[in-house]
């Protein structure tokens, strides 16, 4: 902790560190605040490109349209610094309030307003994600899984994954071949939303991507909407009418299933974080998958 307040003090000679605590909830990365008013985010470098881009994107974001964090330049005037093995930024922490106005009607909004920033953005920096299976392909994939060395604690989860594709592939006999495509969040999830009075700010831009921009809608509608299907279709009639577009409900709901299914995360995760992480992880897929059924029925 030491090296860190001296690595942060040399680099940002506008932040006096008085306080600095790390937040003790375990992520893929570490989180300190500084001074009830900074947020350091600590990225073990996997994919320097990917880090930078998250980063540089939230910076857009902010400095666009405002529903971001704004991140704090060094000395350098670079967004991130390098320390050891690892990259940091440091952004300004908006303190989180009661939000007034309806959770789901402000997010859609603000989601809308985001994705048509980011079709101006150049696409081609950052990373492409255009994975198309056909059914035999997701059959393969889900029986041929195999994970090494699991954890007995995690076990029944893996396999109740895998039993819930599988099931829900025969029932549907789907593909999963994505059509609209532009750069996206990523990871759009209430913890992933700051509340602020009468707006909402989105965080955690670590899976920003080229990438289907269905899933994108239908997988917000249904987490912010907390898996109610009445409002995550309120949610896609409030997007659609503030982006001006006219994409079918129906067909946002068979991307959604069709990529649940399809997905091996978070699978690939075990060995790499705690134990306990990955098993809420594949419990919130398993609960993405019977809404995606419940939907259909």
């Amino acid at each position: 902790m030491k090296e860190l307040i001296k690595d942060v003090n040399r680099n940002y000679s506008n932040i006096k560190i008085r306080q600095i605590c790390e937040v003790p909830e375990k992520t893929i990365n570490t989180i300190f605040i500084i001074n009830n008013s900074y947020i350091l985010k600590m990225y073990n470098v996997d994919n320097e490109n990917q880090i930078k881009n998250s980063i540089i994107t939230q910076k857009m974001v902010h400095d666009k349209i405002s529903l971001a964090p704004n991140i704090i330049l060094n000395n350098k005037n670079e967004l991130y610094t390098v320390y050891k093995d690892c990259i940091y930024c440091i952004q300004e922490k908006i303190h989180e309030e009661e939000l007034n106005a309806n959770i789901v009607e402000i997010v859609a909004k603000n989601l809308a307003k985001m994705h048509l920033m980011f079709e101006n953005l150049d696409s081609s920096t950052y990373k492409i994600k255009k994975d198309n299976k056909n059914y035999e392909e997701i059959f393969e994939s889900i029986k041929n899984t195999k994970i090494k060395d699991i954890d007995n604690t995690i076990e029944n989860a893996v396999n109740h994954l895998l039993n819930k594709r599988l099931e829900l592939l025969n029932k549907y006999k789907c593909s999963y071949s994505p059509e609209i495509f532009q750069i996206i969040h990523g990871d759009v999830r209430l913890s992933n939303i700051i509340k602020q009075r009468e707006n909402a700010f989105f965080i955690d831009f670590d899976f920003v991507s080229f990438s289907d921009l269905l899933y994108e809608i239908g997988s917000s509608a249904m987490l912010i909407s907390n898996f109610n299907i009445k409002e995550a279709k309120r949610f896609i009639e409030i997007y659609n009418k503030s982006a001006k577009k006219n994409i079918k409900e129906k067909d946002i709901m068979n991307n959604l299933i069709s990529y649940y299914i399809q997905s091996s995360f978070p699978l690939r995760l075990i060995g790499k974080i705690e134990s306990k992480q990955v098993e809420k992880m594949m419990n919130d897929r398993i609960r993405a998958l019977e809404f995606c059924d419940k939907y259909f029925n």
